[in-house]
């Protein structure tokens, strides 16, 4: 899952580095000053002399590289070089697979110990997991809030049953529904769904208590009045 990194090595390879890339280039250099290879053709000999300009290039640091660089590269308090970055591969708004980055390289080891990783991808997948693992419970507890709600408010457990049997309904038809059109439950409707079962709650409310209100076989009233509120 993981595409690339980069970190200030990418762009300056170490001083032991260098030299060991100068010694080699040093040799093809030699290799270039061959006697022999003075008898080549006159469009050889011009690359062989543009080769020769590019192995003697010295060594360089942190400051010789551009400004667009040492900017990347450069933390908010001066310090250079004590952060890279990590390129995934992977979808962040799949949930699943942030956890799986998130699990192989939310810490990387190194010469000096472990380094966290940060990113936004985290976050969202910290958030699903809290989610799946509390989300059972909270609906098992506000169901059960919303049972002492209405009978506070009807003082009918009549009303209660209808009330919330109505909730219960509405979530059972809400879920098939999406799984005929193929809708997987994410984040943004997961913020939605609580909102549009608590609008229902007001509604049924409302409706139950105009129903006593108007008695029995007037459901077209009902409807017509409190129904298009609603």
């Amino acid at each position: 899952m993981m595409q690339s990194f980069a970190t200030i090595q990418s762009f300056v390879p170490s001083a032991k580095e260098q030299e060991k890339r100068t010694a080699v280039m040093q040799e093809i250099a030699r290799m270039l000053d061959a006697r022999a290879l003075d008898r080549v053709d006159s469009s050889t000999r011009a690359d062989l002399e543009l080769l020769r300009h590019y192995l003697n290039p010295g060594t360089f640091d942190f400051d010789s590289l551009p400004a667009w660089s040492r900017r990347f590269l450069t933390e908010a308090n001066g310090h250079k070089g004590e952060f890279g970055y990590l390129y995934g591969e992977l979808q962040e708004s799949d949930a699943l697979e942030s956890q799986k980055f998130q699990d192989r390289f939310g810490t990387v080891p190194s010469s000096e110990g472990p380094v966290m990783v940060a990113s936004s991808g985290f976050i969202y997948a910290d958030v699903v997991r809290m989610v799946k693992s509390d989300g059972v419970r909270l609906a098992v507890v506000t169901f059960l809030f919303l049972i002492l709600i209405t009978w506070l408010d009807m003082r009918n457990w009549k009303g209660v049953m209808i009330s919330c049997g109505f909730v219960a309904l509405s979530s059972y038809w809400t879920y098939k529904i999406m799984g005929l059109m193929g809708l997987k439950l994410g984040m943004f409707n997961l913020v939605v769904l609580p909102t549009i079962l608590s609008v229902s709650v007001d509604s049924v409310i409302h409706l139950y208590h105009r129903r006593c209100e108007l008695g029995a076989g007037k459901i077209g009233e009902l409807y017509r009045t409190t129904g298009s509120a609603c």
